[in-house]
């Protein structure tokens, strides 16, 4: 009968532990702040982060930088003769980037491999052209197919008026033309997925009567299929499973959609598109340049538009960095408390490390997020799930301090 009893204590204790955690993560003061760790190296928008390995334009954007973090250290490498080389994208030890001339070809699209070809002089030309028969185009559009995406082998990049998604095979040399018109390409696994404004295609593409928006579709490589989301949306990151864009609200329906809540649609809301469901999401988060990694998402916004401070200065003048878990759990807030995002813009997510540009409105300065200030993120993972409810629920009260009571 005593052990009965002790074993009925035990379970009230342990249940009265775990609501012991979800009160202490209700309450705002457990939020962990940002770990910003800064760097003095120039870039340009758009960091492109893989693992340890991060690679962008200098500023500026006549040379593309490579380093590994926390970058104290770092290359830069250039192609004579050109008139700018305005971004880059890094997956495992590999580059990609475009190369803008000041006459014909106009582009090149080219690669490097860290650490042997990634200097000055030894970087690989595909003798690829992404604005071949694109007609006189100005310097804002080269500069904006600059960008291409690298996954394992391949290349995807835009090419020509209307732009065309396609891509560029690095073991074989091969460039192949999907066909699909769109911009902005991002290709994860056998996947491309882009944004296409519906009046480069004449089809209204999310059937809300017109052909004024912007909507992300994705190209599957293996099958040749093109896959419409009907999902209104720009400069599209993918993942896996979830493609997260920035939706610009007077795009949404007939007349526009208040996306988020704030009685009028003249905003740009994040919003993600899972492919498993086939449904599109709404985070409610006003937000730019988004990123995103497994099921988190990272953005900028800028605070005088929204009205609030989000990092906690007194003014509502800067671009503030925030994050967003898709799977937060009800113990936990899906976004990081207002006033304590760090100043800066463009970020980018891989792991739990986020990179980003502080001094957005002058010569940027590449700095990271070490620890993702999410609420809830007791152990400092980058993400909040149960573990943290029982990292809570065992310091019984006292502060929390990464796993330690």
């Amino acid at each position: 009968m005593r052990q009965i009893k002790l074993g009925r204590r035990f379970r009230l204790l342990l249940i009265a532990t775990i609501l012991l955690g979800v009160i202490l993560f209700s309450n705002e003061r457990y939020t962990i702040h940002a770990a910003v760790v800064p760097t003095a190296l120039p870039a340009q928008a758009l960091v492109s982060m893989y693992g340890d390995n991060l690679a962008f334009a200098d500023n500026p954007a006549t040379a593309i930088v490579r380093c590994v973090f926390p970058c104290a250290a770092s290359v830069s490498f250039t192609v004579p003769g050109n008139f700018g080389m305005p971004g880059a994208s890094v997956w495992g030890n590999r580059i990609a980037f475009a190369v803008v001339y000041p006459g014909a070809p106009g582009t090149e699209l080219a690669y490097c491999d860290i650490p042997a070809t990634c200097v000055t002089g030894a970087v690989v030309l595909t003798g690829v052209n992404p604005t071949a028969d694109a007609g006189v185009i100005g310097l804002a559009d080269f500069g904006a197919r600059g960008f291409p995406s690298i996954y394992g082998d391949l290349i995807a990049y835009w090419a020509g008026l209307p732009p065309v998604i396609s891509y560029y095979n690095v073991l074989t040399g091969v460039a192949v033309a999907t066909g699909a018109v769109g911009t902005w390409p991002a290709i994860v696994g056998d996947r491309i997925v882009f944004s296409t404004p519906e009046s480069s295609v004449g089809i209204d593409l999310n059937g809300d009567g017109d052909m004024t928006d912007h909507v992300i579709r994705y190209y599957v490589i293996s099958t040749g299929t093109l896959v419409n989301t009907g999902a209104e949306g720009d400069l599209p990151s993918a993942t896996n499973n979830r493609i997260a864009f920035e939706t610009t609200e007077s795009q949404v329906g007939p007349g526009g959609t208040d996306l988020n809540g704030d009685g009028d649609t003249a905003d740009v809301v994040v919003r993600y598109y899972d492919m498993g469901i086939k449904s599109v999401v709404n985070t409610g988060q006003v937000g730019n340049s988004v990123s995103i990694y497994g099921d988190r998402i990272v953005f900028h916004v800028s605070e005088s538009a929204a009205g609030v401070d989000y990092t906690g200065n007194g003014v509502t003048t800067d671009q503030a960095v925030r994050y967003y878990n898709i799977n937060a759990p009800a113990f936990a807030s899906s976004v990081i408390a207002i006033g304590v995002s760090p100043v800066g813009c463009d970020p980018v997510i891989n792991g739990s490390r986020v990179a980003f540009l502080t001094n957005c409105q002058g010569a940027g300065k590449l700095s990271f997020i070490s620890r993702v200030p999410m609420k809830g993120d007791a152990n400092w993972d980058g993400k909040v799930d149960i573990v943290d409810l029982v990292t809570s629920a065992a310091c019984f009260g006292s502060s929390i301090t990464g796993a330690v009571c």
